[in-house]
């Protein structure tokens, strides 16, 4: 129950990851490319609030979508650990629960196309049920999901490949937020969200045959494994005492939403105080995507050659970089720095955090510590953006960027003081 390469697969199960690594690394591509153009279409920051906020005025309701989505994605996980670690084989219980997962934007489809005839309060309803039970399936796909890919991409690549799949559903998304906007623009309400939910939906599926297509081998029994797994408490409660290392990446990664969370008051910040126009607020936009997008690769590619904790750092001191230059800025065009830094920094936070997570435990023991990575790390997504908002309140939303930018500094602090070593687990090197 350590931290440290302990994992030593057959020979067997080398070389059919070899063999098969091409093939797995286009297919996952696919699914992650058609994901993202999928979500850019039905956006849970721009279309789905627009959905909802024609049957609601509640800023809440609306402001509840991202966060949904957010943390029925990591709250999950650790639930579905012990079963995960017991498989052998990942891909038919991940695809079960990934289909569940796109379904509801079917039956969102449905819902838009005759909420005319529904009361408001029905749609709502409809709307918030769908988008939880869709939010704990991609949870409960989600640790399923990282294990297999765990499986077929060996550690010396992981980082490189989650730069790349998240490059491209970054650039897809943007496409998909392109074509939503043509749609709900030239097509009359509700009908112009049907169609959005009803192509979102199919893309999905595309996405959905590519992961399928993984090709992915059976795991070698090993009883021993089997045993230290029976009391997933005790489990659970070994890494969290013993496992220093992990427990330092369990902090920095969630003390890293809070040095982040300026993020979401630069737009209104922007507007109000700098009184920057719409159109170059929507050039700050398309700058975000566009760094996220170049930067998600390249920080993947850094992370297999300078090690995970080290990606880690730039990414956490770039979101202190870009707090400190919205707390000091008084000029428009300082936002596009503003915005470049912290597109680096919300690379880094998933593509860097996802390929970090799996470098803890043995094959047995990595469906806990992925648990653990994102279940215990999930409560930050509501905490830090409601501590940014009460500090706004308080003292104006500068505070709001000092503060971030203290806490993003502090996260580089722990991972240097934490992190002893940042060693890539290359479980399918010796092929």
């Amino acid at each position: 129950m350590s931290s440290q390469p302990a994992e030593v697969p057959s020979t067997i199960t080398n070389v059919s990851v070899r063999k098969n690594l091409r093939f797995n690394y286009l297919v996952n591509v696919g699914d992650g490319t058609f994901f993202g153009l999928a979500l850019g279409i039905t956006s849970y920051t721009t279309v789905l609030p627009l959905f909802v906020a024609s049957f609601t005025d509640s800023a809440i309701l609306i402001g509840l979508i991202p966060a949904l989505h957010s943390l029925g994605w990591q709250l999950p996980q650790l639930f579905t650990a012990k079963f995960t670690s017991s498989l052998r084989r990942l891909k038919p219980v991940l695809l079960a629960f990934s289909i569940f997962e796109r379904l509801p934007f079917l039956a969102l489809a449905f819902l838009a196309f005759f909420s005319g005839r529904l009361s408001s309060s029905t749609v709502l309803l409809l709307s918030f049920t769908l988008l939880i039970f869709q939010g704990v399936m991609g949870g409960l796909a989600a640790n399923p999901w990282q294990n297999m890919l765990a499986k077929v991409i060996p550690g010396e690549i992981r980082g490189t490949f989650f730069g790349v799949v998240n490059g491209s559903s970054n650039m897809m998304a943007s496409l998909g937020a392109l074509l939503s906007g043509f749609i709900l623009e030239k097509t009359l309400f509700p009908n112009s969200f049907a169609v959005c939910f009803f192509l979102s939906f199919i893309l999905y599926l595309l996405s959905y045959t590519c992961l399928g297509l993984t090709r992915e081998p059976e795991r070698q029994a090993d009883d021993s494994q089997s045993q230290t797994l029976t009391d997933q408490k005790t489990l659970i409660r070994h890494i969290l005492k013993n496992d220093r290392r992990f427990k330092g990446f369990l902090i920095t990664r969630f003390l890293y939403q809070f040095g982040m969370m300026a993020l979401a008051y630069y737009t209104v910040f922007a507007a109000k105080v700098l009184a920057i126009p719409t159109l170059t607020i929507g050039a700050l936009t398309a700058t975000l995507l566009i760094v996220q997008v170049v930067s998600n690769p390249v920080l993947g590619w850094l992370s297999d050659r300078w090690g995970k904790k080290n990606a880690f750092i730039l990414g956490t001191l770039s979101a202190g970089i870009s707090a400190f230059l919205a707390a000091i800025a008084q000029e428009p065009w300082m936002f596009f720095l503003v915005f470049l830094f912290m597109g680096i920094a919300n690379s880094a936070y998933w593509t860097i955090g996802i390929a970090y997570s799996l470098e803890f435990g043995d094959a047995a023991e990595k469906p806990t510590y992925v648990g653990l990575s994102n279940t215990l790390v999930s409560p930050s997504i509501l905490i830090a953006p409601l501590l940014g908002g009460w500090l706004a309140n308080m003292g104006g939303y500068r505070l709001t960027f000092w503060v971030s930018a203290f806490f993003a500094l502090l996260t580089a602090l722990i991972l240097v003081l934490f992190e002893k070593n940042s060693g890539i687990k290359e479980e399918c090197q010796a092929a």
